[in-house]
């Protein structure tokens, strides 16, 4: 890829990032607009496999109530997965649209998804609901790139590390049941 081609990306992503932040900022004003109470929010996080969180949890409600708003509930997932396999983020839904908080708060753009198609059908999802999606580090602000071809964790939340010791031990049984085979034809 050349200079000019992987620079074109970096505005596109850019400017994708922006116009999300303008939208969501948007649905955000018109909702505290609409009601100018402190409203309860969910504090969600994602983490790695047995982290508690406890840190990235009090960093929201800190934030929560900065902004006006009142900590509702915590959810917590594991990274990894897709935002709708997740039941941490179906129960923030869920609170969302039973009417047992008004929103959520989570650490930045791609702790909901770190594709910004994903990410953008959740925001419209809160905005339908006129339920807040407040994030500490702005779409712009957060630190990945939002079109990465390799990202660390797969669908499953299975690490490249994972997965190459899994293609290594395929191919050394691979290689194993060849040579019982070459040794002994009968098998």
């Amino acid at each position: 890829m050349n200079l000019a081609t992987n620079r074109s990306r970096q505005l596109f992503a850019t400017s994708e990032k922006q116009r999300l932040q303008d939208l969501r900022a948007s649905h955000n004003q018109c909702i505290n607009e609409l009601f100018p109470t402190p409203r309860g929010v969910v504090a969600y996080a994602v983490t790695a496999d047995g982290n508690d969180g406890s840190k990235e949890f009090s960093q929201l409600r800190q934030q929560a109530q900065a902004h006006g708003h009142f900590d509702s509930h915590d959810a917590q997932d594991i990274r990894g997965c897709p935002p709708n396999e997740r039941s941490g983020w179906e129960t923030v839904r869920a609170t969302v649209y039973e009417g047992f908080s008004n929103g959520v708060i989570v650490l930045e753009q791609e702790t909901i998804s770190s594709d910004l198609e994903s990410y953008e059908q959740e925001l419209r999802w809160f905005g339908e609901r006129n339920a807040l999606l407040l994030l500490v580090r702005a779409e712009t602000k957060s630190k990945r790139s939002p079109r990465s071809p390799l990202r660390w964790l797969d669908s499953r939340g299975i690490g490249w590390r994972q997965i190459a010791a899994q293609v290594l031990l395929i191919t050394a049984v691979t290689a194993l049941m060849v040579t019982l085979l070459v040794n002994d034809p009968s098998l």
